[in-house]
C-alpha cells in the first residue's frame, strides 16, 4: 500500500527531476525558499494574514536593492 508521504516523495523527486531538465533551478529555489520562510512566519505568528503581512514587508524590502545592485555602471 502506497502511504501519502511516499506519494509526496515520488511529487517531489519529480518536480527536481523536471526542473532540473527544464532549466527552471532558479524559480524552483524562489518559490522553496518563499515557501519556507512563509511556514516560519506562520509557525511564529499563528495569524495567516500577519505573516503574509510580513513576507511581503521583507520581499518589498528586499527589492529596491536587487534594482540597485543590477544598475550598469555609467
Amino acid at each position: 500500500m502506497i502511504t501519502p508521504t511516499q506519494v509526496s516523495y515520488a511529487v517531489l523527486a519529480a518536480t527536481i527531476i523536471l526542473a532540473g531538465f527544464l532549466h527552471l533551478g532558479a524559480p524552483l529555489l524562489v518559490v522553496l525558499f518563499s515557501y519556507f520562510a512563509l511556514r516560519q512566519l506562520y509557525s511564529l505568528t499563528r495569524r495567516k494574514w500577519l505573516a503574509l503581512a510580513l513576507f511581503i514587508i521583507a520581499v518589498v524590502g528586499i527589492a529596491p536593492l536587487g534594482f540597485i545592485l543590477l544598475e550598469p555602471p555609467f
